[in-house]
């Protein structure tokens, strides 16, 4: 009988996985439990964890600790398999948290001279999710900006939430910038630049793997970048989600084109409309089951499966506000 250290690696996965998934306790106290089984565990077991660094972190002493770890030789930080970089965190309220640059300044932080290079791409290389929270991509200098671009190569999921681009172009690069990416989580804020008379460069190719993309849109900006990565050929699973409920002829159209260039590969969808809480429009006071006839007509007018003859699940729903007393 071979020992628990000589357990194929394949095998090693599946019960970390299980277990981790199967018990109800915190899921970060089982993973540090099972990485002091051996070494070979260790690495299973980290990858389940997520590092979260946002701009109380970025205080001097706490970077100044976090750079410590990084460089210790028995760190296991670089077994870590999603990292959060946020702008949240801080007690400054004086301006947006978009304009805020602890992500910057993460992107930016060198080991000491002894060790030169910058710590997130030399640590974080192998990462597999990683994720911009609030983030304004004006704050970021070139530094951090080809380090985002060259660095984490692994990655195959990206989640961006609230995060704001003044340059579709920008955006683009980001998404072309991950050769593996298989899942993209968007929630974009703020209008792009007129993005009817923008294509993407012709140097830039979205990534074969791309088959997942989920949005959420609390305006058009998230739209109109799913618009500048349309045709996704690879695409088998999309995931709608809008904040918006009114006013939707511009946003269906977007993704009446991006499902119709997605063809037989789709073989998924999912729509949920929900009603704008900051509204005042007295229409979202109809009943919510006349206002979601009235809804999906609109989108049925602007959308057509016909060419998505793959398809296989379709699931329509509607989220009234849970505040409003019909």
């Amino acid at each position: 009988m071979c020992s628990i250290s000589e357990l194929p690696t394949e095998l090693i996965q599946l019960i970390i996985d299980f277990a981790l998934h199967s018990i109800g306790d915190s899921l970060i106290s089982n993973a540090l439990n099972f990485a002091l089984v051996s070494r070979a565990w260790t690495i299973h077991a980290r990858s389940q964890l997520e590092l979260w660094l946002d701009e109380n972190r970025v205080k001097f002493q706490k970077l100044r600790t976090f750079t410590e770890l990084c460089q210790h030789p028995l760190s296991t930080f670089k077994f870590i398999g999603a990292l959060i970089l946020s702008n949240y965190g801080s007690t400054r309220m004086t301006r947006s948290l978009l304009d805020h640059t602890a992500v910057n300044t993460f992107l930016n932080r060198r080991f000491p001279t002894k060790k030169k290079g910058l710590i997130l791409e030399g640590v974080f290389s192998q990462l597999k999710v990683l994720t911009f929270d609030r983030v304004g991509w004006w704050t970021l200098n070139q530094t951090a900006r080809d380090s985002i671009h060259n660095s984490f190569q692994l990655v195959t999921e990206l989640h961006l939430r609230h995060v704001s681009f003044s340059d579709i172009q920008e955006f683009q690069v980001l998404i072309c910038s991950f050769p593996l990416l298989e899942r993209l989580h968007m929630t974009l804020q703020q209008s792009f630049t007129s993005f009817s008379v923008l294509k993407t460069p012709t140097n830039l190719q979205l990534p074969k793997t791309l088959y997942s993309i989920e949005i959420r849109t609390e305006d058009i900006s998230t739209l109109r970048g799913l618009a500048t990565i349309t045709p996704c050929p690879s695409l088998r699973r999309f995931r709608w989600r809008s904040n918006v409920f009114y006013h939707l002829e511009e946003e269906c159209a977007i993704v009446g084109k991006f499902l119709a260039a997605a063809g037989s590969s789709l073989v998924e969808l999912s729509l949920e409309f929900g009603v704008d809480t900051m509204s005042n429009d007295i229409r979202v006071r109809k009943p919510a089951q006349e206002v979601a006839i009235q809804q999906f007509e609109r989108f049925h007018d602007c959308v057509d499966l016909a060419k998505n003859t793959s398809l296989q699940r379709l699931t329509l729903d509607i989220r009234p506000d849970p505040y409003l007393h019909f």
